[in-house]
């Protein structure tokens, strides 16, 4: 996106153009492990899922989580921190099955940009 300035008060002859990029984002070592367990006897029985985005924000960056089913236990929406590029958080084994988790960014962010990672639960 592309926005051009013009001075106040009619000055139209002092102008600039400022680019503005908005972030890409990505799952950056997730899922670890890729495999988690319900009780715990073959597998953990959480994984840790990095979110990184391209460029540092000025403010807080707080991530939509989706999941395609009920076999993990997501966080409250994790938020990466001012002048950070990535967050991790956990996600916790609930019943056997697959599921993928989908981290969007804010809507001034590129709203619908999204990344996402696969993580199979055992029984």
């Amino acid at each position: 996106m592309t926005a051009t300035l013009v001075g106040l008060g009619g000055d139209t002859d002092t102008s600039s153009t400022i680019t503005v990029n908005n972030p890409t984002i990505t799952f950056t070592a997730g899922p670890t492990p890729a495999t988690i367990d319900i009780d715990g006897s073959s597998a953990s029985t959480t994984a840790s899922l990095t979110v990184t985005i391209s460029a540092a924000q000025t403010t807080g960056t707080t991530l939509a989580l989706t999941r395609s089913s009920t076999a993990i236990n997501l966080p409250a929406n994790p938020t990466i921190t001012a002048g950070s590029t990535s967050v991790t958080f956990s996600v916790t084994a609930a019943v056997a099955g697959s599921a993928t988790v989908t981290a969007t960014l804010p809507a001034g962010l590129g709203s619908g940009t999204a990344t996402s990672g696969t993580i199979t639960v055992v029984p």
